[in-house]
């Protein structure tokens, strides 16, 4: 099973593509509760303060929803509320998230910082953040080998924290246990011809972008 996450950015319902299979379940937060519902994918659970509905939007995802859940106070945003319903139906399973942008600059560091929340630490090799154009993903310390997305063309690295032994292979331009101090964008890297790399780093956290040119 999969927990799909959306999220109610500007995105039209056409272009709403979720890599769903039967038994996966589907969270639509605030409007991307009423995206689900155009685009045609089940909703398991419409959840968020509906602000950015109308009254007859939120009477159409109540309709078509098969639970709502209306967020009890403004402490915790919802996409927080969004993941901790997600561990609670789902210990082990992959999470994507789509419309994480939200059109916003705002929006979207505050769905990327919340990998430094402690609360949310155990999602983080399971955690997707997805839009028509890239994938990203979060990286604790170990080795990992990631696969090439045959619709992107570019691979990035973004070092959230400060990282140690950062080694990149299988790229355009590789890396061999480099230390970073400080968090470092190293944006614009490309697999070398393969399907795969490697990436590998002893301390610290990473984000790996895959984009379209």
């Amino acid at each position: 099973m999969t927990v799909h996450i959306v999220l109610g950015a500007p995105l039209k319902a056409q272009d709403l593509d979720l890599d769903y299979q039967e038994g996966d379940l589907v969270l639509g937060v605030d409007g991307g509760s009423l995206l689900v519902k155009q685009a045609g994918y089940p909703l398991d659970l419409a959840l968020g303060d509906f602000d950015s509905l109308t009254q007859q939007e939120l009477k159409e995802v109540d309709a078509y929803a098969n639970q709502r859940y209306v967020k009890p106070d403004q402490d915790h945003t919802d996409f927080e509320l969004a993941l901790d319903l997600a561990r609670d139906y789902s210990r082990d399973d992959l999470i994507y998230v789509y419309n994480f942008q939200g059109g916003r600059v705002d929006h979207f560091i505050s769905i990327s910082y919340v990998v430094y929340l402690d609360q949310y630490e155990d999602l983080i090799p399971r955690l997707y953040l997805l839009d028509p154009a890239n994938t990203v993903s979060f990286c604790q310390p170990g080795t990992y080998q990631i696969k090439k997305e045959p619709d992107k063309d570019y691979l990035s690295f973004i070092a959230m924290t400060p990282v140690s032994g950062l080694s990149l292979s299988g790229v355009k331009y590789p890396l061999e246990d480099e230390d970073y101090a400080v968090p470092r964008a190293l944006i614009s890297n490309e697999f070398a011809g393969g399907e795969d790399m490697v990436l590998s780093f002893r301390k610290g956290l990473v984000m790996v972008v895959q984009s379209k040119g």
